[in-house]
């Protein structure tokens, strides 16, 4: 995950995305999240809902906030059929010890 920010006007945004190789199955999924977020404006409202309880409590570092999210998007992927058997929890491991999936989480 790489995290930065852009300014637009007087305002700065925090930004971070997700890292994948491109044969990854989760490219389709994420792309497939995006286009219904896209598509459904109830979604939208939820996931926006989502993320602004967890930024009330106070200042949240990129991680916990990715973190704070997963079990929810897990869920909505399930039920776009865009699931996996495969959900890799961000940063469960020690983020020293390289491994596979590490970037398709």
């Amino acid at each position: 995950m790489l995290w930065g920010s852009f300014r637009y006007g007087p305002t700065d945004y925090r930004v971070h995305m997700h890292v994948v190789p491109a044969s990854s199955p989760e490219v389709a999924a994420m792309r497939g999240f995006r286009d219904a977020l896209r598509a459904d404006p109830l979604l939208r409202r939820q996931y926006a809902a989502l993320k602004q309880a967890i930024v009330e409590g106070g200042p949240v570092d990129p991680v916990a906030f990715t973190k704070a999210k997963h079990d929810w998007i897990v869920a909505t992927l399930d039920q776009l059929g865009l699931g996996s058997h495969q959900h890799y929890r961000l940063y469960e491991d020690d983020p020293s010890q390289p491994t596979t999936h590490r970037l398709a989480s």
